[in-house]
């Protein structure tokens, strides 16, 4: 019986495919994140014959494509896709001939990063706004959550990329850029969603839990007054054991309710999360769900927050998971 084998094929593009390769790829890593990076590969490779140079040399803001193969019992199938990339850095050193390649799934080759804009929007929604980012690139927007209505929102001297991802958190939803395609979802519904898979402490190789109080509130305190209205908004929600206080500019009460239920929930995610490494490759990708089974108090379901692919000799997978607590609504 063959041995299970676990391989990594890059495709480089330009004005369409161009050439693909698996072999000469010493290690290789993908790092899938749920939100607030991108996602990122990174390549060492083999330049003995100096095609990394000539036949493959490649240049900042190539497209790249990266899928990591299975084989089998002489069979050989995708066993994850990690989707589409933009080179960002190039290495060539000398001797050993060897290469080392980075590209991220975000637009890094525009100015998406970097271009500071102003505009302003009134009577939208979240998913217009995105909408509106989006297209400054050319890129497909996939919304994923509740219709959120906006008042008024500007974007004052601020790159696309962190106005459209601290907008989004504002109301509940994380952004995250995949494939070239930039993703909005809601936090409350994938946390909500069913596990994919049960892990028990046998699948990991290694593991690390810590839980903590700290950030982790049981209430929230809102007041604020609109400067143009002068109305003041000021409630409370949740108990008062630990209490958050909240000020952040809202058109309306309604508008103060999502904000201060989406911080207050913001604070107390990720205040219990565990690391880890398993024994054996599962096709699981960050934003979904799983559930521990049989460690005790840690037991429970956890949101994927990050996936780390690592091949070079063999194949590491390690997680980076976060508890889903129970929420807290107005």
């Amino acid at each position: 019986m063959e041995p299970r084998k676990y391989s990594v094929g890059i495709g480089i593009w330009r004005d369409g495919p161009d050439k693909t390769f698996s072999d000469k790829i010493e290690q290789f890593s993908y790092t899938d994140y749920a939100a607030g990076s991108s996602d990122a590969i990174s390549a060492k490779v083999n330049n003995l014959d100096y095609r990394w140079m000539v036949t493959y040399a490649l240049r900042k803001g190539d497209r790249i494509e990266a899928v990591i193969m299975h084989r089998e019992n002489g069979v050989e199938e995708k066993f994850l896709d990690c989707g589409d990339f933009v080179v960002d850095e190039i290495g060539l050193s000398g001797r050993p001939l060897i290469g080392t390649i980075g590209a991220q799934s975000a637009p890094v080759d525009t100015n998406w990063k970097s271009k500071e804009r102003e505009k302003s929007w009134n009577n939208t929604t979240l998913k217009q706004v995105a909408t509106d980012v989006a297209a400054n690139y050319a890129l497909p927007l996939t919304y994923d959550g509740e219709e959120i209505s906006i008042s008024h929102v500007e974007q004052e001297k601020r790159s696309d990329s962190s106005f459209l991802s601290e907008l989004a958190e504002k109301y509940g939803f994380a952004m995250k850029v995949y494939s070239q395609k930039i993703v909005l979802y809601q936090y409350k519904a994938y946390e909500a969603k069913d596990p994919v898979m049960q892990l028990v402490e046998s699948d990991f190789d290694s593991w690390s839990w810590n839980t903590s109080l700290l950030d982790s509130y049981t209430g929230a305190h809102y007041n604020y007054t609109n400067s143009e209205s002068g109305e003041t908004y000021d409630f409370t929600i949740g108990s008062e054991e630990r209490v958050l206080e909240v000020s952040e500019e809202a058109d309306s009460l309604q508008d103060a309710q999502r904000i201060t239920v989406e911080k207050l929930n913001a604070s107390n995610r990720g205040c219990t999360t565990m690391s880890c490494s398993l024994k054996l490759p599962k096709k699981l990708v960050a934003t979904s769900n799983i559930k521990l089974y049989g460690f005790g108090i840690m037991d429970g379901k956890y949101f994927v927050n990050q996936v780390t692919h690592s091949l070079g000799g063999s194949y590491k997978m390690t997680l980076e998971l976060q508890k889903i607590e129970q929420r807290i609504e107005a």
